[in-house]
């Protein structure tokens, strides 16, 4: 079950602008600058995500995230990189194709008669979810691989300018 402060943030997230989100990631609070990235980057605003990739090089702020019941302490740039390979291995392993296959398969099961009532709203359920699931991975099939590698090697040089210099420019 997501966080109210995630739910909060979908609501937001569903209306917001990429200029808007990305003021929330220079300036809002802990949990708000990292859901705004992480938005950011589902929407592919490449400049925007380089841009905020520098500013938490620079200043780097450890969020603490709880994912399950896993807890650990996230930076800014570490959220970018995180989405950034999601959606890598979500493209490279066609997530689309298997929720469909997915869908086909319940969609049959649908169709047999024996169904108990529990089934059946399991597999409806199922669809449900999946649906959800279809309508977000849709706006990452937006990145191709050559977007996402161009970016990662964009930070990669960010990242090795840093740690041999210290600073960046953030223009």
């Amino acid at each position: 079950m997501p966080s109210k402060i995630f739910t909060y943030f979908r609501t937001i997230d569903a209306i917001a602008t990429n200029d808007e989100l990305f003021h929330f990631a220079k300036h809002g609070s802990n949990s708000l600058r990292l859901y705004s990235s992480e938005s950011l980057v589902n929407r592919k605003d490449i400049k925007k995500n380089i841009s905020l990739y520098k500013l938490y090089l620079i200043h780097s702020i450890e969020i603490p995230y709880q994912s399950g019941c896993l807890i650990d302490n996230l930076s800014i740039t570490k959220v970018i990189r995180n989405r950034l390979n999601s959606i890598e291995h979500i493209l490279k392993n066609d997530e689309r194709k298997r929720i469909k296959n997915r869908q086909v398969e319940l969609r049959s099961k649908l169709k047999n008669h024996e169904l108990s009532n529990k089934e059946l709203e399991l597999y409806k359920y199922s669809l449900k979810v999946l649906k959800k699931q279809e309508l977000f991975l849709n706006k990452l099939y937006n990145w191709t691989k050559n977007d996402l590698e161009e970016v990662i090697r964009i930070l990669n040089l960010l990242d090795k300018q840093f740690k041999e210099n210290g600073y960046i420019d953030l223009d």
